[in-house]
């Protein structure tokens, strides 16, 4: 009769991270926990305290949201390059699913996977909780969508194709 073993993903701390310095124990330590956990489960789960946990919980049920997908939407995010677009249903690694997008720096590949995956409208904005004066709102909310036609809107312009984000969306 096979186990039923249980799996749970490592969790590492980034609370402190104030002393998470270069060439320090703690980072040594750290820099392990990551390496470890990367290598034998391919993630882990970060603590960090500055992150309310209704924050979180929203971040993961966005994230959530996307691979509750019917797998015959996920397979529409496909890539000619290996482990790009939607890698799932892998035998030997059963929980295992990813969503990439597959030329980050195409605007047409961009386009392509906000209409596979986000509703029309959708805005990105900085979580309030994260914003403060120490940590200072630096770009204001935007359509992605509206980003990416910026951008290719801006070819015959003189603007640095570096700041258009800076451009679009500079607060």
């Amino acid at each position: 009769m096979a186990s039923t073993k249980s799996v749970k993903v490592p969790t590492i701390d980034f609370s402190n991270h104030q002393e998470l310095k270069p060439n320090t124990p703690l980072w040594e330590s750290t820099k392990i926990q990551v390496f470890e956990a990367l290598q034998e489960y391919g993630c882990f789960e970060a603590i960090y305290d500055k992150v309310p946990n209704n924050v979180r919980e929203d971040m993961f049920g966005i994230s959530k949201e996307i691979f509750e997908f019917p797998l015959e939407t996920k397979l529409k995010n496909i890539s000619e390059k290996p482990i790009y677009g939607y890698m799932g249903m892998i035998p030997q690694l059963p929980l295992y699913e990813s969503l990439c997008i597959p030329d980050l720096l195409n605007p047409q590949s961009l386009e392509t996977f906000a209409n596979i995956f986000l509703p029309q409208g959708h805005f990105i904005e900085a979580l309030k909780e994260l914003v403060d004066e120490e940590h200072p709102l630096l770009f204001k909310p935007y359509e992605m969508l509206g980003l990416f036609k910026f951008g290719t809107a801006q070819t015959g312009y003189s603007i640095n194709p570096n700041d258009v984000f800076k451009a679009y969306c500079g607060v």
